[in-house]
């Protein structure tokens, strides 16, 4: 059976193709942590007699097959990468989801309290791997003059992978953006991945100077949020 894979926040999946499933999409290479990394890539697809379809650069969990060599079982996507889970053919297991993620940059010295805290080339990063906050205070280390200029990633949780000549799942929605930060309290969700055919969970970070996402949010919320695969 002809077997869509799960697309990637860099390009769309493949098709199953003669002897082989589909690839998963390549994800999107982001640079905000101080490293180099792919996000959101798509699960492979699974084909019964071929090869199995690897996951999209970015998380994207491994496709299953029964009789080609080497015989693969489906993988779920990556850990806070937002890949999509790779697909499964006959009764075998589906690959879930990879959960999203949330990550902060701001120049200077640390400002804030939340998350996995850490500098590099002269910022300070907040990495997010489940929900919490992000509270800016006042004299924190040092006076602060706010406002002051932050840059933020998005990312989703990954869709699960289908059963029964299954398609990967599709990446987590992955996000970039800059906001004016004020002191205040920031509230950040971690979409978890999903579960065989199901989509994952949004990531939000939300507060004061980051816009409406969508425009229809009550008022005085502010979110950026990804959409679910």
């Amino acid at each position: 059976f002809p077997v869509t894979i799960g697309g990637g926040a860099g390009a769309v999946g493949c098709n199953t193709r003669s002897g082989a499933a589909g690839e998963g999409g390549i994800g999107r290479l982001y640079n905000i942590s101080g490293s180099n990394v792919y996000y959101a890539g798509g699960g492979g697809g699974s084909d019964n007699t071929g090869a199995a379809g690897v996951g999209g650069l970015g998380g994207g969990g491994q496709g299953s097959n029964s009789y080609a060599t080497p015989i693969c079982s489906a993988t779920s996507g990556n850990v806070n990468t937002g890949g999509g889970g790779g697909g499964a053919e006959n009764n075998k297991p589906w690959g879930c989801g990879g959960s999203g993620v949330v990550i902060v940059r701001y120049p200077g010295p640390q400002r804030a309290l939340g998350g996995s805290v850490y500098s590099c080339l002269g910022n300070t990063i907040h990495c997010f791997t489940s929900s919490a906050n992000l509270i800016f205070q006042p004299d924190f280390v040092e006076p602060i003059t706010y406002p002051i200029g932050v840059e933020y990633l998005v990312v989703a949780g990954g869709g699960g992978g289908g059963g029964y000549s299954g398609g990967g799942g599709g990446a987590g929605g992955f996000r970039t953006g800059t906001f004016t930060m004020s002191e205040g309290n920031y509230v950040v969700s971690v979409g978890a991945g999903g579960g065989k055919r199901r989509p994952g969970s949004n990531s939000s970070i939300c507060g004061t100077g980051i816009p409406q996402d969508p425009p229809s949010s009550p008022a005085n919320t502010f979110c950026n949020r990804t959409g679910r695969n």
